[in-house]
């Protein structure tokens, strides 16, 4: 039999022969994710605040045929889309819009309620940074 060096080119091994032992591979640790802080307001995306909030489902005073229509946002969360860039921000961005409950709640009242000249301003806790430049 010819004689063949070691994978670890060492000593010679005779073919037929096991190869040594290899060390074991190094296991990395995960680094497991941060506890939530219990007083740190939970973040979410708008779309999650409207079902969460009652804001987006079927309603049956817009049925067609006396069957609910699809389901759809509320005219409040759909004008604060608008107003606020959730919609563009989802189409420009591959993360998600995430805000806090009072911001969501705030941008409703924004996109129902003009100010004092008739504009409707978006709140700035709630408002997407694409939308920012048109403001």
């Amino acid at each position: 039999m010819r004689n063949r060096t070691s994978p670890a080119g060492d000593e010679p091994t005779e073919e037929g022969t096991a190869a040594p032992e290899m060390p074991p591979l190094a296991v990395a640790e995960v680094a497991q994710p941060a506890a939530p802080v219990p007083n740190e307001p939970a973040l979410e995306e708008p779309l999650t605040w409207a079902k969460k909030l009652g804001k987006f489902g079927k309603d049956p005073k817009f049925s067609i045929n006396k069957k609910p229509r699809q389901a759809a946002p509320s005219w409040d969360h759909a004008a604060a889309d608008q107003i606020h860039g959730w919609s563009l921000h989802a189409q420009h961005s591959a993360t998600p819009l995430r805000i806090t409950k009072e911001a969501y709640l705030a941008a409703l009242v924004a996109a129902g309620e003009p100010d004092k000249s008739g504009n409707y301003l978006p709140h700035p806790e709630a408002l997407s940074p694409f939308k920012r430049a048109s403001y």
